[in-house]
């Protein structure tokens, strides 16, 4: 990974995306190079997330799509516990004020 060009992990990263070896990557956009920089000097690889738009950076020397997993499952719990609290504000419930917090 050291002889290749920035151009070059991105074509990368966008095959390692189409083929979707990990169920992570349909929840993201295909990626982009990032403006960041890794410890090397190179530029990251951003994934966009296509529920929130967050941008998850990761090195090209990193092939793990852990953090990738990570933010899309606090992504989703995110965005369930918004419906919930939606669902709530619905039928009343405003707020936690009657809630003790030492019980």
């Amino acid at each position: 990974s050291q002889g290749l060009t920035d151009a070059q992990e991105l074509k990368k990263a966008l095959r390692v995306y189409q083929n979707q070896q990990s169920d992570c990557y349909a929840s993201f956009d295909p990626p982009e190079l990032s403006v960041q920089l890794d410890k090397n000097k190179r530029h990251k690889i951003a994934y966009p997330c296509k529920f929130c738009g967050t941008k998850i950076h990761r090195p090209t020397y990193d092939t793990s799509p852990t953090n990738l997993s990570k933010h899309v499952a606090n992504c989703l719990k995110k965005r369930q516990d918004a419906k919930d609290t939606q669902k709530l504000a619905a039928v009343g419930v405003s707020g936690t004020r009657d809630i003790d917090p030492r019980e």
